[in-house]
């Protein structure tokens, strides 16, 4: 069940960020809806934290969830597209300590402050 609440009130720092993708990634036009998906989840993820703190994959997905009540499509697809971002400079990848483990990330994305709580 979608929740309506949380969907409008993360709706314009989602605008945001699929403006940012839309025009630096190049492929972004082959995969709308996964850039949706994607776009919806980093959108509550970031509204509720600090630009400081690490995304991941999982992170995503459970704000995908938290605004939709289903879970992407997959989790691959997620990762492919956040490593997408890295690659375009939207993301910095954080590095890791230990050899075992997913990539984690931070928001690189301009203006993205004016949209916290």
């Amino acid at each position: 069940m979608v929740n309506k609440e949380l969907k409008a009130l993360t709706t314009p720092l989602k605008n945001h960020i699929l403006d940012q993708i839309k025009r630096d990634v190049p492929s972004y036009c082959k995969r709308k809806q996964g850039w949706n998906a994607l776009a919806t989840g980093l959108a509550v993820t970031v509204k509720f934290q600090t630009l400081d703190c690490e995304i991941g994959w999982a992170h995503v997905a459970q704000g995908l969830r938290d605004v939709t009540g289903k879970a992407p499509n997959s989790e691959h697809s997620v990762r492919t597209l956040l490593k997408t971002m890295k690659s375009c400079g939207l993301l910095t990848e954080v590095p890791k300590e230990t050899v075992k483990g997913s990539a984690t990330y931070l928001i690189a994305i301009d203006g993205v402050s004016d949209f916290l709580v």
